[in-house]
This record gives C-alpha cells, structure tokens and sequence, in this order.
C-alpha cells in the first residue's frame, strides 16, 4: 500500500533526526525564527504549542503517537462503528513526564513504536479503506482518513527534528 511506504519514509526521516538528537542529548528546541517557519506547516497550525518541545519530548509525543495510532488503526479494522477516543498531545502532565524518561529508552521504545504502526499499516487491505469509527464529539473518521494523516504528521515532526538537530549541532 502506499500510504505505508510514504509512512516509512517519513519514520526514516525522523530516525536519521534520532541519531543527531544523540548528539545534543535530544535537550535542544527551535529558536523563535524556526518555530514561526514551521508554524504553517501540516498540523501545527493546530498544535502550535508542539513547537515549543525539545527533541526529546517529540520523541516522547511520536511514540505515544504510534501507539495510539497503532490502537486506532486496529479498532476501525475490527469493529462496527466504533468510538474512538480522543487524544491530546499537548496536555501538560504527559509532556512533561517525556522530559523524566531515559534518553536511550525513550529513542529505543519510540522506535519499536514506529515499527509497529509502519507493520499494522503495511497490514491494511484495500477494501478496509471506507472502514468507518467516530470519534467521541460524534464525527466520523474513516480508517483511508486516519492512514492518510500519518505520514504527514510524520513529516511534520521530521522537520521539526530536522531543524532542532541542525541548529543544536551548530551551537
């Protein structure tokens, strides 16, 4: 499927953002100039606190993504209708508890996370696309709906990455 490649794609973006986060101890954030360039992209325009994160709470956030997703994913594949629940990246005691995680168990468990949703995406079948779930305020979501905003979720989190490491190897 194709939306599971461009998935993969951009996972690898984020996991060549990984190796330079080792570098920096994943501590940096983007510079004001840097959050105001990334600020219309994708989904940020909605979850511009997002931007605010350091590379290693992005790391926290992806993992927790992928798993989520993951869990979502297979519950539009399994049941009729369901409910499905929301999600707020940006709630404060979560964010904050990606800051007390170990560096190297948090790069490792996001990365088994990102493996596993890139694997149950590869899983999805055509005829599963017009599956559809709603989420709890009622609006419906299909499962094509929710494959096609992983990778440009991925994406946006990869620039965000990419940036923080560029700027943190040059200080």
């Amino acid at each position: 499927m194709q939306l599971a490649e461009e998935l993969r794609r951009q996972q690898d973006r984020v996991t060549v953002s990984v190796v330079g986060l080792d570098l920096i101890c994943g501590k940096a954030s983007l510079a004001p100039v840097d959050r105001r360039e990334l600020v219309e992209l994708g989904h940020f325009p909605l979850y511009a606190g997002e931007l605010q994160w350091t590379g290693h709470q992005v790391c926290g956030h992806l993992r927790d993504s992928a798993r989520i997703f993951r869990q979502r994913v297979e519950i539009l594949r399994s049941a009729d209708a369901p409910v499905i629940a929301q999600f707020n990246p940006l709630a404060e005691a979560r964010v904050a508890s990606y800051g007390r995680l170990d560096w190297a168990r948090l790069r490792s468990e996001m990365i088994v996370a990102q493996h596993e949703l890139y694997d149950t995406v590869r899983s999805c079948r055509e005829e599963e696309l017009d599956y559809v779930g709603h989420w709890e305020d009622g609006t419906s979501v299909t499962l094509k709906e929710l494959l096609e905003f992983l990778p440009a979720h991925q994406a946006d989190h990869a620039s965000q990455l990419e940036t923080i490491v560029s700027r943190g190897i040059r200080h």
